[in-house]
């Protein structure tokens, strides 16, 4: 799963939310893309973690993907979460995931 951010719209979208084995935010259309532009595009969803990552809060997620997922991604979801636990990708509070940012070029 991955949220795409189209700087072109200002769109941010969770996209393939039941493949629960990867996680990412893919940035399109950025003119000038920097780790704070995304950050600032995420809203409060997310927020700058260094130079190539984002934290994104876990409420945002599950609320984003309300709807559009089967009845079992909760418990896929939260196996997803105590994956990137245990490699330290979840913040000191323990409510958001560490994403690494894919920059694409023009929006789809």
């Amino acid at each position: 799963m991955f949220i795409r951010l189209d700087f072109a719209t200002g769109a941010l979208t969770l996209e393939q939310p039941d493949d629960c084995t990867a996680f990412h935010v893919e940035a399109v259309g950025a003119s000038a893309p920097t780790t704070t532009s995304v950050a600032d595009g995420l809203g409060l969803v997310g927020r700058v973690a260094d130079d190539e990552h984002v934290w994104v809060e876990m409420a945002s997620v599950r609320q984003m993907a309300s709807g559009q997922v089967e009845p079992g991604w909760p418990d896929d979801f939260d196996a997803m979460v105590d994956f990137a636990r245990s490699n330290g990708w979840v913040d000191e509070s323990g409510s958001a995931l560490r994403a690494h940012i894919v920059w694409s070029g023009a929006p789809i």
